[in-house]
């Protein structure tokens, strides 16, 4: 059995236009939600083991406000998730390491948003900023996930909070 957690980064600023797109962070609002939602996640009782991040200011600031609450230490920044298709990201949880039962791949839209209906089949108009879903595979390893095969557990996001 291995699980995945989707979570879209948290609100991000636009107060400075000299910045890349790559360079923004969070602003208030997304700075208050990161823990708010780490907090629900650990109360659904099941946590991730590993995180893989995309390596955006804005995903590193979420994963900041993550962390403080789950207390992770395995932590993966890559850049194959910044601005991910849903295809990408599939390919970065079927590369996860198999010691892991539960990973959380923390990244952009709309590649998370699509990632939901390619792995469970399950429809969501847009992921708002901070939403996490979870997905529940059969499968032993993340290898031998198939799209369309996922269990969709729970999804919730700042503002049902």
């Amino acid at each position: 059995m291995k699980q995945v957690i989707l979570m879209r980064h948290a609100k991000s600023s636009w107060e400075n236009f000299n910045l890349s797109d790559h360079e923004r962070g969070l602003n208030e609002r997304g700075k208050a939600d990161a823990p708010i939602m780490a907090k629900q996640l650990k109360s659904k009782g099941i946590l991730p083991q590993a995180i893989y991040s995309s390596d955006s200011e804005r995903t590193k600031q979420t994963l900041n406000g993550i962390t403080k609450e789950l207390l992770l230490e395995n932590i993966y920044l890559t850049r194959k998730l910044y601005l991910a298709s849903e295809h990408e990201i599939y390919d970065v949880i079927r590369n996860a390491d198999n010691q892991y039962n539960c990973i959380l791949i923390l990244a952009h839209n709309p590649g998370i948003t699509d990632a939901f209906k390619l792995l469970a089949n399950v429809s969501i108009d847009d992921v708002p900023t901070s939403g996490i879903g979870s997905i529940t595979f059969s499968a032993k390893t993340f290898s031998d996930i198939k799209p369309g095969t996922g269990n969709l557990d729970y999804f919730i996001y700042p503002k049902m909070y």
